[in-house]
């Protein structure tokens, strides 16, 4: 299991904390598997697929506009037009 100082690496957590949480975005380089093991799309499948997540908890977006609920019947190809997932709450549906 990793935490926090895994996933900033090579910024400690206190630099972190006192110069981007909430502040700004921080992009860290890694490996494409470096966050494997974090909620990813076959989770998402699920969750929508089996009514875990519904509207508004999970939405989209598309450049400025909040997609209406009808987006997520679709929603793979919302992405590939640039839209953006949002998920409320995603830290509660996995351990």
């Amino acid at each position: 299991m990793f935490g926090l100082h895994y996933l900033i690496d090579p910024i400690s957590v206190d630099e972190f904390i006192d110069n981007y949480h909430g502040q700004k975005a921080l992009f860290i380089e890694g490996s494409e598997a470096k966050f494997q093991d974090l909620f990813g799309w076959e989770d998402i499948d699920h969750a929508l697929n089996y009514g875990t997540l519904n509207y508004p908890q999970v939405r989209m977006v598309h450049e400025t506009e909040n997609l209406g609920p009808e987006a997520l019947n679709d929603f793979g190809a919302w992405l590939k037009k640039g839209a953006t997932l949002l998920i409320n709450g995603v830290q509660k549906l996995d351990p």
